[in-house]
């Protein structure tokens, strides 16, 4: 394993193997990286030219990034623990629906290429797992233009 220490905790895969397995130990170690980080991830791809992109990222609760869109893939999400909401919007900035991942909701969602997006963890604190075929570069995934101010309001509903 690979650790670069930054604002955002990375691990990295570096195995030979065939096959990664992820066991709770693994999700319980990148639990423990959101006490001095506000978020986590865990690679499972070899490297950023690696086709098929997948992690599983820790989020404190709030903490996100900008709305953007995949230019070249869909994009999933699988929930894995706590709650994630997922945000759709058009091209305006305007929100045209609202998915709540969790254990006893929706586990999945899957964001069509060109939807501009937004992840926002809603409990203490998220665990998801995210995949999408295509190389990681800056043209993969374009910020919004809109201004988007996260409002608590937002999550009613």
């Amino acid at each position: 394993m690979k650790i670069k220490n930054n604002n955002k905790k990375f691990i990295k895969f570096l195995e030979q193997s065939n096959v990664i397995k992820i066991q709770k130990k693994q999700l319980n170690y990148i639990e423990q990286k959101l006490k001095n980080h506000r978020s986590a991830r865990l690679c499972l791809h070899r490297n950023i030219k690696d086709k098929h992109q997948e992690m599983i990222i820790a989020q404190k609760k709030f903490n996100f990034f900008p709305p953007k869109k995949n230019t070249k893939s869909d994009q999933t999400f699988l929930i894995l623990k706590g709650v994630l909401l997922i945000i759709i919007f058009d091209y305006k900035g305007n929100i045209k629906k609202k998915i709540k991942l969790s254990n006893k909701h929706n586990l999945l969602a899957r964001v069509k290429k060109n939807t501009f997006h937004c992840d926002i963890p809603m409990s203490k604190f998220s665990i998801h797992l995210e995949t999408k075929n295509t190389i990681f570069n800056s043209k993969v995934n374009k910020l919004a233009n809109f201004p988007f101010q996260f409002k608590k309001e937002i999550i009613k509903n």
